[in-house]
C-alpha cells in the first residue's frame, strides 16, 4: 500500500509539471528547496544561509548550462527529490538526484562528481543533526505550493 501510494505521489508530482520550463530568471524566485528522501518519509530544508545557496546554484547552473541527455525512460521511485518551492507561482518544480546527474522535465543533466558529492555530505550532516522534517510537514508544504495529490 505504501509503495502504491509513494508511486502515485511520484506520478502526480512528475506528471504536473510536464514541460515546465527553467529559464535564467527562476532562481530568483526559489525561496527554499527541500530535498527529500528516496520514500518519502522525510525531508530537509533548505532556505537560508550557505546551502541554500549552494543548491540554488548548482541547480541553475546545472539546468542551463549542464550536459543534457535523455532521461525519460528512468524509473523515478527510486530517487531523492529537491522539490524547488516557488511561492510567487504557488507552486513547486521537482528535480530528481540520481547517482551521477539531475532529472528535471524528462531530461537527465549530468553532475561533476565532485559537486554531487559536496551537496550529498551537506544533506547527510543535515538530517544526522537531526533536521528532517515530518512527512506529515512535508505534505503541508506540498499542498501550500499547489500539490493536488492524495
Amino acid at each position: 500500500m505504501i509503495k502504491l501510494l509513494v508511486l502515485c505521489i511520484t506520478f502526480l508530482a512528475s506528471s504536473s509539471f510536464a514541460n515546465e520550463q527553467y529559464d535564467s530568471s527562476m532562481a530568483d524566485k526559489i525561496k527554499s528547496i527541500y530535498w527529500v528522501s528516496k520514500n518519502q518519509d522525510n525531508a530537509v530544508v533548505y532556505a537560508k544561509w550557505e546551502g541554500f545557496i549552494l543548491l540554488k546554484n548548482l541547480i541553475d547552473n546545472t539546468l542551463l548550462t549542464g550536459e543534457q541527455v535523455d532521461g525519460s525512460k528512468m524509473n523515478l521511485d527510486n530517487y531523492e527529490q529537491l522539490l524547488i518551492m516557488l511561492p510567487e507561482q504557488k507552486k513547486f518544480l521537482a528535480i530528481y538526484v540520481t547517482n551521477d546527474s539531475f532529472i528535471f522535465d524528462g531530461h537527465s543533466y549530468l553532475l561533476k562528481p565532485d559537486d554531487l558529492n559536496k551537496i550529498r555530505k551537506m544533506n547527510e550532516y543535515r538530517i544526522n543533526k537531526g533536521d528532517s522534517i515530518s512527512n506529515k510537514m512535508l505534505n503541508r508544504a506540498k499542498k501550500t505550493f499547489g500539490f493536488k495529490g492524495p
